[in-house]
């Protein structure tokens, strides 16, 4: 019994998937997405619908560019972007966007905004049950969050945003409306 109250401790205590100087580098260069959006009214193509605002995730790939999810910005007409360090909003463009793949390219003229990021890279397609982390900001709060898990399945799947039946990686982390966007990582810090 002794024992077990021994191992307790150790059992309870997981290791991070990122070093601390990692999930720096990689926190510094997740962004939160600001989206005011209006649909097209098709049947009275005079009005527009009412404004809805939305929130979603993204990532520096290129000094000026972030990639983000097509339906985070889809039928927006203003965007913002904010870094995790930096409490101000700064503009951005839809530059490229890809319903059929639901990706978007969002361009940020003022390069203040990229100061202390770091455009990350892209690594190779995971294999099944290799680990991974998400990192994004779910609603409910302000702060970036976190969370591990492992690639579960790999197969070809239909896309809810375009209907394409298209790759896609089942994971086992916790991911939540405003994740939307954001990246998920292997072990080496590459966008996968």
């Amino acid at each position: 019994m002794r024992i077990l109250f021994l191992l307790i401790p150790f059992i309870l205590s997981a290791s991070p998937f990122h070093s601390e100087e990692q999930a720096k580098t990689i926190s510094s260069s997740v962004i939160k997405i600001f989206t005011t959006s209006v649909k097209p009214n098709y049947y009275q193509p005079w009005q527009m619908r009412t404004q809805k605002f939305s929130t979603g995730s993204g990532v520096i790939i290129d000094k000026g560019y972030i990639l983000t999810a097509a339906h985070v910005v889809s039928n927006g007409v203003y965007v913002e972007v904010k870094k995790s360090t930096d409490p101000k909003k700064f503009i951005a463009h839809v530059k490229w966007i890809s319903h059929d793949a639901d990706l978007a390219l969002l361009k940020v003229e003022d390069q203040n905004f990229f100061q202390g990021t770091k455009a990350l890279k892209f690594g190779e397609i995971p294999h099944r049950q290799d680990g991974v982390a998400v990192y994004g900001y779910p609603q409910g709060g302000n702060e970036i969050s976190i969370t591990q898990g492992i690639i579960s399945r790999i197969e070809q799947t239909l896309y809810v945003h375009s209907d394409f039946d298209l790759l896609s990686l089942q994971i086992d982390a916790a991911i939540n409306p405003g994740n939307s966007g954001g990246p998920v990582f292997d072990a080496q810090g590459n966008i996968v």
